[in-house]
């Protein structure tokens, strides 16, 4: 990953500015438009799943409502029928019943079956009513036929019933029916509701009534808002099912699954092995539960649509946002194009070439400036003309001042007299002393020295002094030696000590001293050079300072051009500075690089 990172941001930095804000720009919008796709698409989503859940929610309220007023009609119906009274007849009769003959039988079960259709509007919710007696013997319609093993399952079911002192009524969840239309008929799938007859005048219990409803009834509730994939059924309170369009669906029980499991704690749940999701709803009347199952490919079957439309309206974004960045990147290149061509002719030479201004704000500003920049830069050249012309000048200075023959004949006097006076063996000091002297002045042409060359110059010239005006002065010299390999100008501290010998001590009537000490200060080098000489008054001291130190005499190369070497050379945080003063000495510090 860090190898990844060296290899872009090399690409980057070697990449022209245009293409640098292009790839950034390119991911920045990619960037946005992923986000922007991202997070259309969560909110669509969430917005599709609100919407889902209230959608199917009202539908299953929608089916609970049906089922109240089904249940209640069933209800009703079932008092009609109590109330009637062949009903009464027959259970109060039972026993007779029994024990007629065929034909009375028959007699009265057309007056139970005629009676039934003059109550009911319709029977097609009913698939059959049948009645039973205290020892749940049943009474059925003649077209009627019975499956034994399934009757011996009901009658045990309606003996409970009969024997529970605690309901009238009770609803038998989907079974079986033991009862057949004709003898070829075949089983089919109900719901009872039964309900306990009572004696109409003694209040006694003479039997019970079973109604039952086919399970197409109960369907018929939910049927039209079964579609579009959706699947609608109802569990009883042990998880079973008990009515679904899918017959293969009836009896399973759903009491292990998850789902089923966390129905009390949400609604709603995903089973993503089957790619389903399912809805809730308590039918609390029955205990019932009334669950929709949705394929998850209906259920995002609007979301997949919009997540094409999402895709295209990212695209269309992305090729507008690139197209408008294109302009803004053409409008920032171009200029710093211009401006770019415009250095590369001015680094050829071509100094007079100027940016035409035509673009405001920041490269309006930068054209400006830059302008600006090569207008002073054509004066700091002019002068840098000039001051290479004084540099030159005072180096011819230097040299004329290197072999100005006054301090030359001075001392070839001065030998000369020495070996008048018989002092063969000083004046040849002395010529070694010159010699030594001329040979560091001279140093091959070279102006920058390190200080140790400085300081032999400077000791040649003051014992030179020392013969020339004997027992006039004496001098100390201290440099540490890590100092001595750091540089000077050349006849630095000459000008020093010749303006110290001839100024300060020679006329002054006392011993003179010189020193020399040089050291290091806040990373600079520091060089004193002291004398205990006549001094300096305060008006000459100005005057030097001001640069005028030839009004006063003031012999050599002069402070003022030592002190223009020093800063040509070396900026202008150094150079010299003088205290002196009248009567007591002068001091002069010469601040100089680490260099």
């Amino acid at each position: 990953m860090k190898k990844l990172t060296e290899i872009i941001k090399r690409k980057l930095y070697f990449s022209s500015i245009g293409q640098r804000i292009s790839t950034v720009m390119v991911i920045i919008i990619i960037v946005t438009v992923i986000i922007f796709m991202i997070s259309t698409y969560n909110i669509m989503r969430y917005q599709l799943s609100i919407k889902t859940e209230l959608n199917t929610q009202k539908d299953l309220t929608t089916v609970s409502e049906k089922m109240d007023l089904f249940f209640q009609r069933v209800k009703s119906d079932s008092i009609l029928v109590l109330a009637s009274g062949p009903c009464q007849d027959l259970l109060k009769g039972a026993n007779k019943t029994l024990n007629a003959d065929s034909s009375e039988q028959y007699r009265i079960y057309r007056l139970i079956q005629e009676t039934m259709k003059s109550i009911f509007v319709s029977d097609d919710i009913y698939r059959t009513i049948i009645f039973y007696d205290l020892n749940a013997n049943a009474y059925a319609p003649v077209n009627m036929a019975i499956q034994d093993k399934n009757f011996q399952i009901q009658k045990k079911i309606m003996l409970d019933f009969l024997s529970s002192s605690k309901e009238d009524a009770e609803w038998v969840t989907l079974h079986k029916s033991p009862w057949l239309f004709g003898t070829k008929g075949a089983e089919e799938d109900c719901i009872s509701y039964l309900h306990k007859v009572y004696d109409g005048s003694s209040g006694k219990l003479i039997g019970a009534m079973e109604m039952e409803l086919s399970t197409d009834s109960i369907f018929k509730l939910y049927k039209t808002l079964a579609q579009n994939g959706m699947d609608i059924f109802i569990l009883d309170s042990s998880g079973m099912v008990i009515s679904s369009e899918n017959p293969d669906l009836r009896y399973k029980n759903f009491s292990g699954e998850n789902w089923y499991k966390n129905f009390n704690d949400k609604k709603k749940h995903i089973d993503q092995q089957n790619k389903l999701l399912y809805m809730t709803k308590k039918y609390s009347m029955l205990d019932w539960s009334i669950v929709c199952t949705i394929p998850m490919d209906v259920y995002l079957r609007d979301l997949h649509i919009f997540s094409v439309v999402d895709i295209v309206i990212g695209l269309i974004l992305l090729v507008i946002a690139s197209f408008l960045s294109r302009i803004l990147i053409l409008s920032i290149i171009k200029p710093l194009g211009l401006i770019t061509r415009t250095i590369h002719d001015i680094g050829k030479g071509n100094y007079e070439q100027r940016i035409r201004i035509q673009y405001g704000g920041e490269i309006g500003t930068l054209a400006v400036e830059f302008n600006r920049m090569i207008d002073k830069t054509n004066e700091l050249m002019e002068k840098i003309v000039t001051t290479e012309q004084k540099k030159r000048e005072s180096e011819l200075s230097l040299i004329q001042m290197q072999m100005t023959p006054h301090f030359f004949y001075n001392i070839l006097e001065s030998i000369c007299g020495l070996i008048v006076i018989n002092e063969k063996k000083l004046a040849i000091k002395t010529v070694q002393l010159l010699s030594a002297f001329y040979r560091g002045v001279l140093n091959k042409g070279k102006d920058i020295i390190p200080i140790s060359e400085e300081l032999d110059i400077a000791k040649n010239y003051l014992d030179i002094m020392q013969i020339c005006h004997s027992n006039t002065f004496t001098y100390k010299i201290h440099c540490a030696e890590e100092l001595k390999k750091y540089h000077i100008n050349k006849l630095t501290l000459q000008p020093i000590l010749e303006n110290a010998v001839h100024h300060g001590i020679i006329g002054s009537g006392r011993n003179g001293e010189i020193r020399i000490l040089v050291s290091e200060a806040e990373n600079k080098i520091r060089i004193r050079i002291s004398d205990n000489g006549n001094g300096i008054s305060a008006k000459t001291l100005e005057s030097i300072h001001e640069g005028r130190e030839e009004e006063y005499h003031m012999d050599s190369f002069g402070l003022k051009n030592t002190q223009e070497r020093i800063r040509l050379h070396f900026g202008e945080d150094y150079g010299l500075s003088i205290q002196s003063e009248e009567s007591m000495g002068t001091e002069v510090e010469i601040l100089l690089p680490m260099q």
